[in-house]
């Protein structure tokens, strides 16, 4: 992957989406790490090219808009260490404490997120009112093993892409402080709702858990929701937000069914 440092200005309290395309070839999307928490219209924009080639590069920021065509190329070992030496070394510092206080504060509000929305449905709902509490684990029972094999999946499952929005999406997995920028690195190369993916892993699991028909139930219900509410309010604020780069996106990787062709160099 080839990165460049950008600068911009956008308009005050407006936000900054960056998407891009390769023209000459197929490749996945541009990358574009956008940190937040800049005062002024000046923002700083690291984008990512995945390869060499002749790419068109997107930008919205409120009602304007900006494109251009750019040619990347390999840079050299020498050309890396010349523009290394520019950097002063408050700058450095700066960054690095910018840096800092982004990750922590975003990891405190992606483990909050996490107890409201998924520890909700998955966690106290069951609990509360399906007898997951009041189970009994039945360890020779191989549907009670089934079921904690399905529970712990899916809690990895769940926080990989938990991680993964924070890591390279900048954000977290509530609509109200989404990511900033596509993530379609971990999972996500596979299939586009993984964490949907992963509840339905964790709340199947309690169902053969618990025996419960009502849990079940509950879990259809839920699942329903969830698709309606991708398909009605997430896939068109996507497609508004990345524009092709989410279009592209769309038709390499699947909804729901894993694609596992899927090539994507920089995930």
């Amino acid at each position: 992957m080839k990165g460049q440092k950008t600068y911009w200005v956008r308009p005050r309290g407006t936000q900054l989406v960056i998407g891009g395309r390769r023209l000459d070839a197929n490749a996945p999307p541009v990358e574009a790490h956008i940190p937040c928490c800049y005062p002024a219209g000046f923002q700083i924009v690291a984008l990512f090219f995945p390869t060499e080639g002749c790419w068109e590069v997107t930008a919205k920021s409120g009602d304007s808009e900006l494109q251009f065509v750019t040619q990347v190329k390999r840079q050299t070992q020498a050309a890396r260490w010349t523009a290394g030496q520019s950097i002063t070394r408050i700058g450095i510092d700066m960054s690095a404490a910018s840096a800092s206080w982004s990750s922590a504060w975003l990891a405190v509000r992606s483990l909050l997120w996490t107890i409201l929305l998924p520890g909700f449905f998955a966690g106290y709902v069951p609990w509360r009112f399906f007898g997951l509490g009041r189970g009994r684990l039945e360890w020779l029972n191989p549907t009670s093993l089934l079921g904690l094999i399905g529970i712990g999946l899916g809690v990895v499952l769940l926080a990989a892409c938990i991680v993964e929005f924070a890591r390279s999406g900048r954000g977290t997995l509530s609509p109200v402080d989404p990511p900033r920028h596509l993530v379609i690195r971990g999972l996500y190369k596979y299939v586009r709702n993984p964490m949907y993916l992963s509840v339905t892993t964790i709340v199947l699991g309690e169902v053969l858990l618990t025996h419960s028909q009502a849990l079940a139930f509950y879990w259809a219900i839920w699942f329903g929701g969830a698709n309606l509410f991708v398909m009605g309010y997430e896939e068109p604020t996507l497609r508004r937000r990345f524009g092709r780069s989410y279009e592209e996106y769309t038709k390499q990787v699947g909804r729901w069914v894993p694609r596992f062709p899927f090539n994507n160099t920089h995930g």
